[in-house]
């Protein structure tokens, strides 16, 4: 859960809002040389949701001019701020993400980076050295351990298992979360967390809506089946 003000709820809400970002990349601030960025992150693989899903976020960056100092995993933490009153800005993370492309135009003078999460690091085989059964929590914690990243996640019980065997670390949290009744996401501090769907009490008015309205697929969503 993030944390922002009130007057970061107020300022995003306002149609004539004001949007502001920075990036960093190997701890170098970059903000009047950002142009573009798109940011894709997605719990549903293939147009369904499924429990004990590992989706990774990525970013793409365009910059004015030619950088020739980005390498290939360098660390990219992308930041995104409105305007409150006063012109302050207020930002809130995107998440952090190592760079999988570099693409420099000199031609054009701009450069681009592609860049994942640290999902891509959890590829790595998984052999596990806990003593089995064993709780979720701590394959979980000797995991992130393993590949080196943090575990941000207090939903995790102490259920326990038996050893997940030839399987990437990847592949041993998604069906730790499948148990857990979760999905596996690293979140917008870069830490690696197990979270569960939870209704949302924020809703959309109608002053929220374009010109042309809202429209809403007016049939509830149901379940058709659960496949375990």
């Amino acid at each position: 859960m993030l944390n922002v003000t009130s007057e970061y709820k107020e300022a995003i809400l306002k149609p004539d809002r004001y949007i502001k970002s920075y990036v960093t990349v190997n701890n170098v601030k970059y903000e009047e040389k950002v142009k573009h960025i798109k940011y894709n992150s997605s719990i549903v693989t293939g147009g369904s949701f499924t429990i004990g899903t590992t989706n990774a976020s990525t970013v793409e960056v365009e910059f004015t001019g030619i950088i020739e100092n980005f390498v290939k995993d360098y660390v990219v933490k992308a930041f995104i701020g409105v305007m409150k009153t006063g012109n302050e800005v207020e930002y809130i993370p995107l998440g952090e993400f190592l760079i999988d492309e570099i693409k420099i135009d000199r031609n054009s003078l701009k450069t681009k980076i592609k860049a994942t999460d640290k999902m891509k690091l959890l590829n790595k085989m998984f052999e596990s050295k806990l003593a089995y059964p064993a709780r979720i929590r701590d394959i979980v914690q000797e995991i992130c351990n393993y590949v080196g990243v943090k575990l941000d996640s207090t939903m995790l019980s102490t259920k326990n298992v038996n050893k997940v065997v030839g399987k990437t670390c990847r592949e041993a949290l998604s069906y730790l979360a499948q148990i857990e009744n979760a999905f596996v996401i690293f979140n917008r501090k870069g830490g690696l967390e197990f979270r569960k769907l939870s209704r949302t009490n924020y809703k959309i008015t109608m002053d929220n809506y374009y010109l042309k309205g809202l429209e809403l697929n007016e049939v509830s969503y149901r379940v058709s089946g659960i496949t375990a």
